[in-house]
């Protein structure tokens, strides 16, 4: 499910790779899907067919192709996975977009701590299967993290157009000169994704990258630094990873006691005196805030600040892609009492942070890493 190819066709609707030795290619169901969606109870699985992924040779590729394929130059992110998590910032941004870029680092795991890479942005993101007005989440937070997270953002291909380019068959062929895949049901069916199935774990077995999220963090805080002045918030500086620094560290509660998934009020409340008071014993500035309140750069630049996030089980606590990572840096999830999710567990250990989650007296350390 997480997957780089140089050269792939795209030809009538399928992919192709052309090969003179089909033999070291793995097996079609741990690349990608046939873009159904996933599998529910007494439904079959989307496991892909020669008309999603083929493997050829280049004597089938000449008769099948005919003329010189179009080229489209540069780096790709390919996306076979369906409509049914796209328009989702936590799915989007901490398991396709760190799935897709720790695959891609994978082509430069020694870049530095200052975020430099030899590496060139995506020119494009394609989605083969999912419409263009299925992408967009509710609070347009997608096309923000794009903006920010590449310079020159990258060209946007969703389903109407794949149909587009394979109605154009016979007489042209596409060729990706560089193509990232993710697809959500290979990876869940790769040997690394664990008894969770997590989709992000095939893409971390890949060795060691440190500082692999730097380029795309450092761009986002960029760009959010002057959404921020904007709006006049104070401009936080990109810490260095992968320490902090001098100083006092930063804990953010992100309150969700505006939403339906929420602390009782009376909780909510200790909660916060509980922080307040620890300020100064323990040492710690204490930020309480409601993400749904501010702007998406305010959002970001405060999750930048950030040493220690603390929330309950949602959506605002994608914002530890932000965080820089430290031996300090961690993040304290409220569930729902036995309800234990691995989502942001799994996303903070990936990205060098801390983990601690809870509910009542009880606490999980660590449960799939």
């Amino acid at each position: 499910g997480n997957s780089i190819f140089t050269r792939l066709y795209a030809h009538n609707g399928t992919l192709y790779f052309v090969t003179s030795h089909p033999e070291r290619v793995p097996d079609a169901r741990y690349i990608t899907s046939s873009g159904g969606p996933l599998s529910v109870a007494g439904s079959d699985p989307p496991r892909p067919s020669q008309a999603d992924f083929a493997v050829i040779s280049p004597e089938q590729a000449r008769r099948r192709f005919g003329r010189v394929p179009v080229v489209l130059s540069g780096t790709s992110f390919l996306i076979t996975e369906n409509a049914q998590f796209a328009a989702h910032y936590y799915h989007f941004g901490a398991e396709i977009l760190l799935s897709l870029w720790r695959t891609y680092m994978s082509l430069d795991p020694l870049s530095p701590p200052s975020g430099r890479t030899s590496l060139a942005p995506p020119a494009r993101i394609v989605y083969p299967h999912v419409p263009s007005f299925s992408w967009r989440d509710r609070a347009h937070f997608l096309p923000f993290l794009l903006h920010a997270a590449f310079p020159t953002p990258p060209a946007l291909l969703f389903a109407e157009d794949w149909a587009d380019l394979a109605a154009l068959a016979p007489g042209y062929t596409w060729v990706f000169d560089r193509a990232v895949l993710f697809d959500r049901w290979a990876a869940e069916n790769g040997p690394h994704a664990g008894r969770e199935r997590k989709c992000s774990a095939e893409a971390f077995s890949l060795g060691w990258a440190g500082h692999f999220w730097e380029p795309v963090r450092r761009s986002v805080l960029r760009f959010a630094r002057r959404g921020a002045l904007d709006s006049g918030t104070p401009s936080p500086r990109p810490r260095p990873s992968p320490g902090p620094g001098p100083g006092r560290p930063v804990v953010t509660y992100i309150s969700r006691q505006g939403t339906k998934r929420r602390l009782v009020e009376e909780d909510h409340d200790a909660l916060v005196a509980a922080l307040e008071a620890g300020q100064e014993s323990l040492g710690y500035d204490l930020r309480v805030v409601r993400m749904e309140d501010l702007a998406k750069a305010e959002q970001v630049a405060l999750a930048a600040q950030t040493t220690i996030m603390l929330g309950v089980h949602g959506n605002g606590l994608t914002h530890l892609l932000w965080m820089a990572r430290s031996p300090r840096s961690a993040l304290l999830e409220v569930h729902y009492p036995g309800a234990f999710r691995v989502d942001y567990e799994v996303a903070a250990k990936q990205l060098g942070h801390q983990y601690r989650g809870f509910w009542n007296d009880t606490y999980v350390l660590s449960s799939v890493l």
